[in-house]
């Protein structure tokens, strides 16, 4: 259920601003208006807090135990500052080293000398050209050059040439001069990886303070938070005034504050065009589909539907469609356990969600004899009593379970005209609502005829037209009858667009059906497979890993498959026909958690 909302006008003085939101975090009910809001504290703040979030970015992961501290946020700037410092100076090492790498690939070559006594024979006019030469060019050398061969491959020539005084010099650009000989250098290449890896050791040991910058992370955020409200507050003359919302239940604490600390109070209902945040409250039962919905992102609008229920019942009826297998829900079942104990101080609802989730496959699994995509589980006396035959995974009717994701696909529909119609009344254009919902029905009719060849009769097209004739009717109803059907006879052709697309997001449904199949199938193959191998030793051995890692495996596609299709049915389809946009803000609330 999506809370009720009153827009709140605030008024204080000015030079109590600072205590005034300090009060206000205190109490903790105050959602503000989101700002564009800036100042030279905010600007500082942001500036630390930037360095410690660079600071994460490079400092590496440690496992175990990290170093506890009990300092504050400059304690942790200072941490920050110097693993910067190290990552600038690893930077400029690595760039160095780089650069010494590639000239001792190029000396190699040559051999280990002494640039010095390469300068003092060219003192004693004695000159050693080092030449990078191609086969043409080492070819069309001159006979009378005195050189000394290094190397020849197939597409260059490595050549030293030696002239003696009075002799000419070969007339190639030469390799640019060696600054140090190559033992030299691989002595400096040692240095530098050396020095290196104490930086590493360094950046490792300034890594076990990295929860202590998190939470100096969380607490920089509420000041930053702060200083935005502060900076945000307007001002006239003397006064300071803020604007923002607060939940109807809370309205009372507020104004009693108000009251005490001597402020202005202004309580209005929400204009049309304000971004009221959203808060939802419902029962726990119904409370552990929200872990879904803050991994997806999505915060309906303040005058929008609440889908929880519904999207929690639709999310465990294709979770179980799609993954389709009792022993991969009773191995969803067992993790669950185990991560539930292992985590006890974790928020209980994706846990509660999880569990929902593997028994409602489990049952489905049973229902259709599939455990782990074996035909012998589903045909045991111990199991086979569960199995509805006409829905069996192994040569059941595929037209009747492709039937019944029509008809859920339907039933989804039709739940969102239900509660669009219930939203709607008393206006004229809930009716709308009723013609949509007949369109529905009748494109499931059409959808059984034209997939599934099963008779048509009428009722489809009389469902199809008669619904269309009430959208036509009611939808732009907004004040004169007249002029809304008018409305409505003008848009004929985009609703016309939209009895297709009812048709393909039903057809869409199929997609349990299709999904849920190839889940059996890839297990049944690894299990054929398994059994090729035989299960005497050593081969039964390989047959052991051919199950674990293929059902693993096909329990991974699952839940992609429950991401990509069990979501979209819920967020996509039925939404779309809800009307939801998905524009919403979340409450937040100005309060003293830190987070």
């Amino acid at each position: 259920m999506i809370v009720k909302m009153k827009k709140i006008s605030l008024v204080v003085l000015d030079r109590e601003k600072s205590e005034s939101l300090t009060e206000l975090r205190r109490i903790g009910v105050l959602h503000l208006n989101n700002q564009d809001s800036t100042s030279d504290e905010l600007s500082d703040i942001e500036e630390k807090r930037l360095l410690l979030d660079r600071s994460l970015l490079f400092l590496p992961a440690v496992k175990g135990e990290q170093r506890k501290r009990d300092g504050g946020v400059e304690e942790a700037l200072g941490i920050a500052q110097e693993a910067a410092r190290l990552i600038d100076e690893e930077r400029l090492r690595t760039e160095e080293l780089e650069r010494l790498s590639k000239e001792e690939r190029r000396l190699s070559v040559w051999g280990d000398f002494n640039p010095a006594d390469i300068e003092y024979l060219r003192q004693k006019n004695v000159r050693l050209q080092f030449l990078d030469l191609s086969p043409e060019q080492f070819a069309a050398l001159p006979e009378n050059l005195r050189y000394l061969k290094i190397e020849k491959t197939r597409y260059a020539v490595k050549i030293v040439v030696i002239s003696l005084p009075g002799e000419s010099e070969a007339d190639f650009q030469e390799l640019p001069p060696a600054r140090m000989g190559l033992g030299e250098l691989q002595e400096l290449i040692k240095e530098k990886n050396s020095s290196i890896k104490k930086l590493h050791e360094e950046l490792h040991k300034l890594a076990e303070n990295r929860s202590f910058i998190e939470e100096s992370i969380k607490k920089i955020d509420h000041t930053i938070e702060y200083e935005q409200a502060r900076a945000g507050m307007g001002i006239e003359q003397s006064l300071a005034y803020l604007k923002g919302y607060v939940p109807v239940g809370k309205v009372e604490k507020l104004k009693s504050t108000a009251a005490e600390q001597g402020w202005a109070l202004l309580i209005e209902e929400p204009g049309e065009d304000d971004q009221v945040p959203t808060l939802i409250k419902n029962p726990p039962w119904i409370r552990i589909i929200k872990p879904v919905f803050d991994f997806l992102g999505t915060v309906p609008g303040y005058r929008e539907f609440d889908t929880s229920f519904w999207f929690l019942l639709g999310f465990s009826i294709f979770f179980a469609m799609l993954i389709g297998d009792a022993g991969y829900g009773i191995f969803f079942l067992v993790m669950t356990l185990l991560a539930r104990i292992k985590m006890r101080k974790a928020p209980a609802e994706p846990f509660f969600l999880m569990f929902v989730l593997s028994f409602s496959t489990i049952v489905w699994g049973a229902l259709t004899g599939t455990w782990f995509g074996s035909v012998y589980f589903a045909q045991s006396r111990f199991l086979s009593w569960m199995v509805i035959p006409i829905i069996s995974s192994f040569g059941a009717d595929s037209g009747f379970i492709m039937l019944i994701c029509f008809i859920i696909g339907t039933v989804h529909l039709s739940i969102a005209h239900i509660i669009n119609f219930i939203r709607n009344l008393p206006k004229l254009k809930a009716f709308a609502e009723l013609g949509w919902l007949s369109v529905i029905w009748g494109m499931y009719f059409l959808i059984r005829f034209i997939v599934l060849q099963l008779p048509l009769n009428d009722i489809g097209l009389w469902l199809v037209g008669g619904g269309l004739f009430l959208v036509v009717l009611f939808a732009e109803q907004k004040g004169s009858f007249f002029k809304g059907l008018a409305m409505g006879l003008a848009n004929l052709p985009l609703k016309l667009l939209d009895s297709i697309s009812a048709f393909s997001d039903i057809i869409s449904y199929v997609r349990l059906f299709a999904v849920g199949l190839a889940t059996v199938k890839v297990a049944e193959s690894f299990n054929e497979m398994a059994l090729d191998i035989g299960l005497a030793f050593p081969a039964g051995l390989a047959a052991a890993l051919i199950l674990f890692f293929g059902h693993l495996l096909n329990i991974a596609m699952g839940a992609l498959s429950v991401i990509v299709h069990g979501v979209r049915l819920n967020m996509l389809e039925f939404s779309s026909h809800l009307g939801m946009e998905w524009t919403g803000v979340a409450y937040k609330p100005f309060n003293d958690d830190i987070g």
